[in-house]
């Protein structure tokens, strides 16, 4: 019985590697071949549309309708999201300015929309990017907030939260200047 199991093993042990061989890949290997992995991740196409009539008239398209401000889309789902986690965040602020600028923001989130590019604009030795702007079109806020400074330098979701705070301002009255109360730029610092 013990030779008949040894038999067993060794049979097993002979014909086990031959039997996982055949199923061996037949690729040549290339010692100098380096394989790349690239991440890759899906991203939401950015569609835009041309602004309507009336406020291309307001924004200057009619002049220079190639402006990146001609062209507006809805906020991808991730821009969206950042924006209804500060709305949540600044309604439990311990400022009541930053409380108030969460309902004015909340009260305006359906009119954001996104341009593709800050607008440039220089004067003299200085480079302006107007990341954002806000506009009254029939008694409805309208706020617009800039995905890139450039084609090719993305603003972070904080940089966009931060612009939609200052413009949100803009809807409470608050000046670019401070003059009675708080600035739209201490909105957007202050609420931070």
């Amino acid at each position: 019985m013990i030779m008949g199991m040894r038999r067993l093993i060794v049979g097993y042990a002979f014909f086990l590697p031959a039997l996982a061989c055949v199923h061996r890949s037949s690729e040549p290997r290339l010692g100098h071949v380096q394989w790349l992995t690239i991440a890759v991740t899906l991203v939401e196409k950015e569609n835009y549309d041309v602004v309507p009539a009336d406020d291309a008239e307001r924004l200057g398209c009619k002049v220079s309708a190639l402006s990146p401000i001609c062209s507006v889309g809805f906020p991808s789902s991730e821009e969206d999201s950042a924006f209804r986690a500060e709305v949540v965040r600044l309604a439990a602020h311990a400022n009541p300015h930053c409380r108030s600028l969460s309902s004015a923001m909340r009260q305006n989130l359906p009119q954001v929309r996104m341009y593709p590019r800050a607008l440039v604009t220089d004067v003299g030795p200085v480079r302006y990017y107007g990341v954002g702007h806000s506009y009254k079109a029939d008694r409805v806020w309208q706020i617009r907030i800039a995905r890139r400074l450039t084609d090719l330098n993305v603003r972070s979701l904080d940089q966009k939260a931060r612009t939609f705070r200052h413009e949100a301002a803009h809807t409470l009255g608050a000046s670019e200047e401070r003059l009675l109360d708080w600035s739209a730029e201490e909105f957007a610092d202050r609420c931070s």
